[in-house]
């Protein structure tokens, strides 16, 4: 009896063994025919069209200054060779025109305050054909608005007025004092801090107000200037030197014992 039962245990286990190997030897699963490729289908949505992005200076520049403008390509098809058609509202491009980099000459800019740059990008497939645009902010030369001597109290407060009334927010006020032969010490500092104090209680921003003591000159004087953000400052113009001024002494006060 136990022999009959000891081939069927040994039958048994070969048979499993023998399932075991079939297994461990079939070919790994076919791809579902209806289920998409994953990486195909990346690549098939990948655009042939690149993004543009443009970079160029962010704060204002002097008219006159040599800037650079560039063009970066985000994605598209890298088999391309791309093409750059360049144009600027005002300015001139020295060099770069056809490739992504620029340089320009903002001479003569400062007229509008600002560059409209625009680059046309070619090269690509008809639906690749698009634009990217700029704008760099120019701050033109400082120009005089208004020169006088002292003038009646009246008179000059209203030609201040109307300067300061006529500064964009765009622009500084500059105003210079100077001082005559025959002024007493001090008085273009004192005036132009009674001439400050004026201003910004009428509404001129402590930023965009500047007060100068110029020096000296024949006889005392005021210089208005506007000034855009960014250009260069004037610079006072005395025609006496401090050193031939000779200020009157005073008598001293003799005390009563």
């Amino acid at each position: 009896m136990r022999t009959p039962l000891l081939a069927i245990s040994t039958l048994l286990l070969l048979i499993s063994a023998s399932t075991f190997t079939i297994s461990a030897q079939d070919p790994a699963p076919k791809a579902d025919p209806k289920k998409p490729d994953e990486k195909a289908q990346e690549q098939a949505h990948v655009s042939p069209c690149p993004n543009i992005v443009l970079k160029a200076p962010t704060q204002p520049v002097r008219d006159g200054a040599a800037i650079r403008l560039n063009v970066a390509l985000a994605g598209g098809d890298a088999k391309v060779a791309p093409m750059f058609d360049w144009s600027l509202s005002a300015g001139m491009i020295r060099s770069g025109q056809g490739t992504p980099n620029i340089e320009v000459d903002t001479s003569g800019a400062g007229d509008d305050r600002v560059i409209y740059a625009t680059v046309l990008l070619g090269g690509y497939p008809p639906e690749c054909v698009s634009s990217g645009s700029t704008t760099v902010r120019v701050a033109g030369p400082a120009k005089k608005a208004d020169e006088f001597n002292v003038l009646p109290a009246e008179e000059q407060a209203a030609r201040l007025q109307d300067f300061l009334a006529g500064v964009s927010p765009e622009d500084q006020a500059y105003i210079f004092a100077y001082a005559g032969r025959e002024n007493v010490r001090g008085f273009a500092s004192s005036t132009l801090r009674e001439i400050r104090a004026h201003a910004l209680k009428n509404g001129i921003s402590h930023e965009r107000l500047v007060t100068i003591d110029g020096g000296f000159r024949e006889e005392p004087g005021f210089e208005l200037w506007t000034v855009p953000i960014g250009a260069e400052a004037p610079k006072p113009s005395p025609t006496v030197n401090a050193r031939d001024i000779v200020y009157p002494r005073t008598t001293p006060v003799r005390r009563r014992p």
